[in-house]
């Protein structure tokens, strides 16, 4: 039997609800996102929760400018009534980051698996340091990786370091797209 398995889980030392991080999955699509929200930036787990749901519904065409607008108007919406929800009023320290424009940030790495003709492809697509890991049933070790570090026949590559900064996507602009690598 196959199954997906999606974990999430704090730095060392923070709570579970202090984490930014989400997955998506949807299973009719054959379509799975990993989205890690930037917790020293504002709101990213409701920016990292809109990546991660987009691109498990649309793919890799959710990476056109217009629609990224779209979830960067979004986030700003559910931000703004989150504020309001919480009775943040103008010159409070979370309204003051809201008008300066602070932005949710997250990294994203999505899988599509798709048939053509009798072929199983993929499409993938990520940004910063998100993985996604295929491991065989049975198996104990995964048998490919994907990155936006990935060489080119996606094995699994123990020279791959992150940096402290990768490079994310930001609420408040459509320049990351052009960071983006696709599979």
């Amino acid at each position: 039997m196959n199954r997906v398995e999606g974990y999430i889980t704090a730095h060392i030392g923070d709570n579970i609800n202090e984490c930014d991080d989400n997955f998506s999955i949807n299973l009719s699509k054959c379509s799975f996102a990993v989205a890690d929200g930037s917790s020293s930036d504002f709101f990213s787990k409701i920016y990292s929760r809109l990546l991660a749901d987009t691109f498990v519904e649309e793919s890799v065409s959710m990476f056109e400018e217009s629609k990224i607008k779209d979830i960067n108007n979004k986030w700003q919406l559910l931000v703004r009534e989150k504020l309001d929800n919480a009775g943040c009023k103008p010159g409070s320290f979370p309204f003051v980051r809201f008008q300066k424009r602070d932005p949710g940030c997250s990294t994203l790495i999505g899988l599509e698996l798709y048939k053509e003709g009798d072929v199983l492809k993929f499409r993938c697509a990520g940004l910063g340091d998100s993985l996604l890991f295929f491991i065989p049933e049975g198996s104990q070790v995964p048998t490919v990786q994907f990155s936006s570090d990935s060489n080119e026949d996606f094995s699994l590559d123990q020279s791959v370091k992150f940096g402290y900064t990768p490079v994310i996507s930001t609420s408040y602009s459509t320049k990351w797209l052009e960071n983006i690598i696709h599979y």
